[in-house]
């Protein structure tokens, strides 16, 4: 079971509390929370305590580069008009992370 948690703040203890009880309910083998953002500590140890596997930003990066170790994510980022997308919450421009600018 995989959760996708699409985040400008740190992901808290209720995608995990959500994700043990869906694991629960359903009766999944195996549990991820995959973020383009970072965990709290509240949540890395509750996620730790019930075997839940957390997927950071870096860690997604670098899942990404090991399917595509073609193309870096400065690449990626040079293609994308970021006028062409908005952001569903705010309605504002997108912008690309200091650590990924061109």
């Amino acid at each position: 079971m995989v959760q996708a948690k699409r985040y400008n703040i740190n992901v808290g203890i209720k995608a995990v509390q959500e994700i043990i009880a869906a694991q629960n309910y359903y009766k999944a083998h195996e549990s991820w929370i995959v973020t383009n953002s970072y965990f709290t500590q509240q949540a890395m140890n509750l996620a730790k305590a019930n075997d839940v596997k957390l997927i950071d930003r870096d860690q997604l990066v670098a899942l990404i580069l090991k399917v595509h170790p073609n193309i870096a994510p400065k690449e990626v980022a040079a293609t994308v008009n970021l006028e062409d997308h908005l952001c569903p919450k705010c309605g504002s421009n997108l912008v690309i992370k200091p650590k990924y600018k061109k």
